[in-house]
């Protein structure tokens, strides 16, 4: 099934690069990516988008999704995902996690969290807990 490559493609090659950037920076902007019709893989920040993007998360969010928006509709791809760096409640207190939003236009969004582990310097992802998606881009997209 092609959404199943799909969304595992996308979503290795945003964990490869949020791993990478928590390893370089400690935290990372928002950022995207994108499957093409042709199945050619894309990554997309929000630089020079929006004024305020360099700096406020959200605002890099909303820059992100509103040209993935425009790119699901206009029928230049078949699957996107934001990535975000986000903390959620966990237990006593906050978890630091990786969050993909995926969307496709085949099948139901999909949300994968991963918690940031830190042992000293050393950053690892944990095991990925998946949730129903908040990323309706696709007009057609199955619920």
């Amino acid at each position: 099934m092609r959404f199943h490559d799909d969304y595992h493609q996308l979503t290795d090659l945003l964990i490869e690069v949020a791993g990478k950037l928590l390893d370089e920076r400690d935290e990372f902007p928002p950022f995207a990516g994108a499957v093409a019709l042709t199945g050619e893989l894309s990554l997309y920040d929000a630089e020079g988008e929006y004024e305020g993007a360099d700096s406020d998360p959200e605002v890099i969010e909303l820059a992100l999704f509103d040209g993935l928006d425009r790119a699901a509709k206009a029928g230049e791809c078949r699957a996107a995902a934001l990535c975000t760096h986000v903390l959620y409640p966990n237990g006593d207190g906050n978890q630091e996690a990786v969050l993909i939003k995926l969307a496709h236009r085949d099948e139901s969004s999909l949300n994968v969290l991963l918690p940031v582990l830190r042992d000293g310097d050393a950053i690892s992802l944990g095991q990925p807990l998946l949730g129903q998606g908040t990323l309706d881009l696709f007009p057609t997209q199955a619920s």
